[in-house]
């Protein structure tokens, strides 16, 4: 490998020189193809080694680490509850005692509430509320995202508001589909 790292360093010193033929470019392009390849085959095989290394002698610290897993998780298990006085170590039972026993801490106790009734409170107009529960339009996705700034951080998938504007007429439907789904869904 180290000779054809030497045939593409010469290479390299007389394309400063002088004008490469086609001839030498493909040779050269050629040569970095088999480094590749055999830098390829060198990371697979020290991965190989690796893996037969840590499979023979393991890991120094995982003897130790499991002895503590295991410890908290005996520790931190329930053996065993009293249920109405009664000692009770089917996990079936525990489990629907513990259930019963969080269901009642949570259940709502007082089912009816009060109503706000005052002239404090503004409320929405018929137009108001029917316009807050009509389906999105394609207008008003394309208004919310050119009310966006262009170099805003990009989003998960990489693209800022600029690069969505530039080809809006190309994505714009399959952003609209997106938003009409998580509307539906």
């Amino acid at each position: 490998m180290d000779r054809l790292k030497q045939k593409i360093v010469a290479i390299d010193i007389m394309a400063e020189a002088l004008d490469l033929d086609e001839d030498m470019i493909r040779e050269r392009v050629e040569l970095q193809a088999k480094v590749g390849e055999l830098e390829a085959v060198k990371i697979s095989d020290l991965k190989r080694k690796a893996k037969v290394k840590w499979a023979l002698e393991g890991d120094e610290n995982s003897i130790f680490f499991h002895g503590i897993i295991n410890k908290k998780s005996t520790s931190s298990r329930i053996h065993g509850l009293k249920i109405n006085g009664i000692w009770v170590s089917d996990p079936g039972k525990i489990k629907d005692e513990v259930h019963n026993f969080f269901k009642r801490k949570f259940e709502d106790k007082n089912p009816v509430r009060p109503k706000m009734r005052s002239g404090l409170f503004k409320r929405l107009s018929d137009d108001q509320r029917k316009l807050l529960e009509a389906p999105f339009e394609m207008e008003e996705v394309k208004a919310t995202v050119w009310s966006c700034g262009n170099n805003k951080a990009p989003g998960p998938d990489g693209f800022s508001f600029e690069f969505i504007k530039k080809f809006w007429n190309k994505i714009g439907g399959d952003i609209f589909e997106a938003v009409k789904f998580f509307e539906d869904n």
